[in-house]
């Protein structure tokens, strides 16, 4: 494989990890929680990547170290237990929907890198 042929290989796949991630965000975590709150009948709150009007002082120690932007409003009767199991479902698909496709493209790339490199000319 030609250099210049590796190198446009990689770029994509870069590309695609950086696209994926943006549809991930703006598209596909929408409806994953609106199919996870019906499913359990509860209204699941806003993500992260959503503009958040609020302050960071009013915020809980958990809300600001959540793994998640997963959260079931604080009014809810339902336990601590419920909402911690909600966060580990979003954290879970974050990372089947996620990690493992951005994940897969790095990989690729990074063997494109050294197949580019090591090829004897």
């Amino acid at each position: 494989m030609s250099p210049f042929v590796g190198f446009i290989l990689i770029f994509v796949c870069l590309i695609a990890a950086i696209v994926w991630i943006l549809l991930y965000f703006f598209l596909i975590e929408g409806l994953l929680k609106k199919i996870v709150g019906a499913i359990f009948g509860v209204t699941i709150g806003r993500a992260r990547l959503e503009v958040n009007t609020r302050s960071y002082l009013n915020r809980s120690l958990w809300q600001m170290l959540s793994i998640t932007g997963w959260r079931v409003p604080s009014d809810a009767p339902y336990g601590c237990f419920f909402r911690v199991f909600l966060a580990v479902i979003g954290f879970v698909l974050r990372i089947v929907f996620v990690g493992l496709p951005v994940g897969g493209f790095l990989v690729l790339a990074i063997i494109l890198f050294f197949q580019v490199f090591s090829a004897k000319t």
